[in-house]
């Protein structure tokens, strides 16, 4: 059974100001849970007064752990049944609302590094696989690329054989030379991410001069290939002219 806990007097606003905040900054979450922690944590000593079987005991140690509200170090004692005074509210009222401004700042960054994320689609068949190669295979590719990371989804259908492998390469159909990326294939799907990607390779993509090829047990140098296409709107790179020159890859 729920234990009924009654704050009266200047307690009782100072908790509703802390909950008050704790919803805004907080997820649905216990304190136990670490969620809106921001930076690193202060350490906190084990209160004699708070003990772990404490009702509160989660909650101090929180706090303080975010630098909210402390008690003594030395003497390990945090008073929990203290009274609280004006500058004492303000005090935590204030490192409250800073901890809560480090929270949504880290939020922002976030959404900014994501809204910078560029998606990429990709259409591939015999058409476009040097020096043409006639089949009814045909693979669709999700790309998202960051800055230095890149997330790729690839299906191939309609083979009569199996997808063995797939490369991502720069440059015109056929070129070979350089290779970014090997996918491997399960039941003609691939799936992964690719790391520390270079500014040039990056740009390279960004501009439209990369293609995806898919080779498979019965083309073992490519039976369908596609064209890497930005899909971020009117920022998009128009279409790169495509040649299919150069032997099999």
């Amino acid at each position: 059974m729920m234990k009924k806990i009654l704050i009266y007097g200047p307690h009782a606003f100072l908790f509703l100001v802390i909950g008050m905040g704790i919803t805004m900054y907080l997820s649905p979450s216990s304190p136990d849970s670490g969620a809106g922690e921001v930076g690193p944590l202060t350490e906190v000593p084990e209160y004699t007064d708070v003990p772990p079987g404490h009702w509160a005991a989660a909650s101090v140690r929180w706090v303080g752990q975010l630098g909210i509200m402390t008690g003594d170090a030395e003497t390990k004692l945090f008073n929990p049944d203290g009274p609280v005074n004006r500058a004492g509210l303000a005090t935590v009222t204030h490192r409250l609302y800073r901890n809560m401004n480090k929270r949504l700042s880290a939020l922002e960054t976030q959404l900014k590094e994501a809204a910078v994320a560029h998606q990429f689609i990709v259409s591939l068949d015999g058409k476009q696989q040097p020096p043409g190669i006639e089949t009814q295979a045909t693979g669709a590719a999700l790309i998202i690329m960051n800055d230095d990371s890149l997330w790729y989804s690839v299906n191939v259908q309609n083979v009569k054989s199996k997808a063995v492998s797939g490369h991502m390469h720069i440059g015109d159909f056929g070129d070979d030379d350089k290779t970014v990326a090997t996918f491997a294939f399960t039941n003609n799907m691939a799936a992964g991410a690719i790391t520390d990607i270079s500014y040039e390779d990056r740009e390279a993509i960004l501009g439209g001069r990369a293609y995806i090829n898919i080779h498979t047990s019965q083309y073992t140098k490519g039976e369908i290939a596609g064209r890497i296409q930005a899909v971020d709107g009117e920022d998009a790179p128009a279409p790169v002219a495509i040649t299919a020159s150069g032997a099999q890859n």
